[in-house]
């Protein structure tokens, strides 16, 4: 959205952050390990932890940078199994190859194949937001207009609240 907006694509006053999101560890919905805090990934039997590539991945780079900010990285770091992306982590997690991943709590959210062990704190966790905006060159402004007013409407924000994500005010 930045980019839009320095390029002039985004019409004035319109870009808003509607969404947020928040990191969590997720571990296979029977699994016994209990993980507390982000230190007890390095208990003996944590000995795999899926995470979407973490040199260029988004959701990898927000969760390699938040060990790293727990001085964690370097002792989890040889436990780390980097896979394609969030999507890849998450299918990691619920097949059993690893004992736990780092996704969204959105993507948690769509498995009942796994479940939340640990979220990360919103104030200790990277700034995810999603922005919406009126593209300036939009033939149809009244109809961008009219979505944008119904996704920032209550009813979708409850909507949005339930599929895991934080509604931004």
């Amino acid at each position: 959205m930045d980019a839009l907006q320095k390029k002039g694509l985004v019409e004035h006053g319109t870009q808003k952050n509607l969404l947020s999101n928040q990191l969590v560890i997720i571990v296979p919905a029977d699994s016994k390990l209990a993980i507390s805090s982000p230190k007890d990934l390095l208990k003996a039997d944590v000995k795999k932890i899926a995470l979407a590539e973490p040199s260029s991945v988004p959701v990898g780079v927000y969760s390699s940078k938040y060990l790293t900010d727990e001085g964690l990285w370097d002792q989890v770091k040889a436990k780390i199994v980097p896979v394609q992306d969030v999507r890849a982590t998450l299918a990691s997690v619920e097949s059993g190859n690893v004992e736990a991943g780092f996704v969204y709590k959105t993507d948690a959210a769509i498995s009942n194949k796994v479940k939340i062990a640990y979220a990360v704190p919103i104030e200790k966790g990277p700034k995810i937001t999603y922005p919406v905006a009126i593209v300036k060159e939009s033939k149809r402004k009244d109809a961008a207009r009219d979505f944008m007013n119904f996704i920032l409407s209550p009813a979708s924000k409850a909507t949005f609240k339930k599929f895991g994500f934080v509604v931004i005010d």
